[in-house]
C-alpha cells in the first residue's frame, strides 16, 4: 500500500510540473496578472518549505502510510 501512495504522490508532483510551465502563458491569456501569476505559482514551494521540518514528525507520529493518504485525499478535495 505505500508504494501506492508513494507512486501517487509522484505522478502527481509531474503532473505540477508539467503544467507549471503552461500556466503563465494560458494565464496571461485570459487577464490574469503578473503578480497573481507569480503567487500562484509559488504558493506550491512556499508550502513544501513551511511544511517540510513538521514533517519528520508528522511521520513519527500517525505513520508514513496514513501520511500519504491524508496528503492524497488533501489534494483530491482541493482539485474538486
Amino acid at each position: 500500500m505505500i508504494f501506492l501512495l508513494f507512486v501517487v504522490n509522484i505522478i502527481s508532483g509531474v503532473g505540477y510540473s508539467l503544467c507549471a510551465p503552461l500556466f503563465p502563458i494560458i494565464a496571461l491569456e485570459k487577464g490574469i496578472t503578473e503578480s497573481t501569476i507569480g503567487l500562484i505559482i509559488s504558493a506550491y514551494p512556499i508550502s513544501n518549505l513551511l511544511i517540510t521540518p513538521f514533517g519528520s514528525k508528522i511521520f513519527k507520529l500517525i505513520g508514513k502510510g496514513n501520511v500519504f493518504l491524508l496528503a492524497i485525499i488533501l489534494e483530491v478535495n482541493y482539485i474538486n
